[in-house]
């Protein structure tokens, strides 16, 4: 495929039904069974808050990080906002509260009931943040050979894609290798549920070329800058481009050698000069694939 029909292939219509989509769907039907079947009115209460909370996530799943388009006009009213409406500091008394603090002065010093999404940890000061998450060792991921397992096609300023190895399915992402380990265990020290980040020097995975060639199929980021509604004046794309040979610790040849990413892109094309030589399919050069271990 051309880059343009790999970006309409993996593309996500509005209304596709995605996987996530799915068990979210299966999650809210057995919530909603467990809500039919139960006597108790306080426990169906709870199914029916946990039934909601994630209809409301597949719903914000399908929101753009950014607005498609912002008139100059409004620029001024967006920046007061958000000026106005500053983090943690509502209007009005929180709803999911401890039952038994209606008699505390101070409601900022108690804690909300425990939910799908939080709970009170046992001791911050006492959580492992190195291992993180409740664990007691690490996931040993250096030492697996992984295969290629898709695309990243979501949202994301960088890039990334899906692997597996034994079972097991891990999610790669490049350029921002250390503030989402480190972002995702204060979180989980804090008592939100977060799934586990971790941090590793390398991967071992078998070539595909389709690693290269799907390397830039993330939904695009962009904000087209307007006048009056209808005059455009510039778009703001939020992504940059990435050569996924920059992530490339070393190919391993049948031979034994080693060729550093900067190498394999030298030999792996016939035109390895091109802005974008992993574009073209014609471009690589099979008998150089096949050498790859």
């Amino acid at each position: 495929m051309s880059p343009a029909e790999l970006k309409q292939f993996f593309s996500e219509p509005d209304d596709l039904i995605t996987r996530g989509d799915r068990r979210g769907l299966k999650a809210m039907q057995q919530l909603a069974r467990a809500a039919l079947e139960t006597s108790d009115p306080g426990f169906r209460e709870e199914l029916t808050g946990a039934l909601l909370e994630i209809a409301a996530a597949i719903t914000n799943n399908r929101r753009p990080p950014v607005p498609a388009r912002l008139d100059l006009v409004q620029l001024p009213w967006v920046v007061w906002d958000h000026w106005q409406n500053p983090i943690a500091r509502g209007r009005t008394t929180a709803s999911n509260l401890q039952p038994d603090s209606k008699d505390e002065a101070d409601l900022s010093r108690i804690d909300p009931a425990p939910s799908t999404f939080w709970r009170r940890p046992v001791s911050i000061s006492g959580a492992d943040l190195y291992l993180g998450f409740g664990r007691t060792e690490l996931p040993v991921l250096e030492k697996k050979l992984w295969l290629y397992d898709g695309p990243k096609t979501s949202y994301g300023t960088n890039p990334g894609f899906e692997v597996k190895s034994d079972g097991l399915r891990a999610k790669v992402k490049f350029a921002e290798t250390t503030s989402e380990p480190f972002t995702a265990r204060v979180f989980a020290a804090l008592g939100y549920h977060v799934e586990p980040t971790d941090h590793v020097e390398r991967l071992r995975i078998q070539y595909d070329r389709r690693i290269f060639r799907e390397f830039h199929l993330r939904k695009e980021i962009r904000m087209r800058c307007m006048i009056f509604g209808f005059v455009p004046v510039y778009t703001i794309k939020l992504q940059r481009r990435f050569d996924p040979f920059d992530y490339v610790a070393w190919a391993v040849m049948n031979d034994g050698s080693r060729w550093t990413g900067a190498e394999l892109k030298a030999r792996l094309f016939y035109r390895p000069k091109l802005k974008h030589p992993e574009d073209l399919p014609e471009n690589f050069r099979p008998e150089v694939e096949q050498q790859i271990h």
